[in-house]
């Protein structure tokens, strides 16, 4: 639970920088608007720490920590390494999907299972 407090600060930290750099007039249109929708993704982010430290997950076998798509990287993997997405028991290979820079992009647990 501690570390999950701990990672919570850090996303909150991150999300005030992200804000303040949005908020900038100088700050191109462009780089705005991807801006926005990875302060989007970090704040789903900020409420899947919220959960899991609400339902008081403390190991990596927990079902709410299982129950979210999760990316690793494996370097041993083919000539340069390779991204696999995972969720519950199901693994499989991330293909690069672009999901695009959508300015009214909303996050919820029903969009993260059709990303799957």
């Amino acid at each position: 639970k501690h570390a999950l407090r701990t990672i919570k600060k850090k996303q909150v930290s991150y999300l005030r920088r992200l804000t303040t750099l949005v908020r900038d007039p100088k700050f191109q249109r462009i780089d705005r608007m991807k801006t926005v929708a990875l302060i989007t993704m970090e704040i789903h982010n900020r409420d899947v720490i919220e959960k899991l430290a609400k339902s008081g997950c403390s190991d990596h076998q927990d079902f709410a920590w299982l129950s979210q798509l999760r990316f690793f990287f494996d370097k041993e993997e083919g000539a340069y390494g390779a991204c696999h997405v995972r969720q519950t028991n199901c693994k499989l290979p991330y293909s690069n999907e672009y999901q695009g820079n959508n300015g009214r992009l909303v996050v919820t647990p029903l969009t993260d299972r059709c990303v799957l």
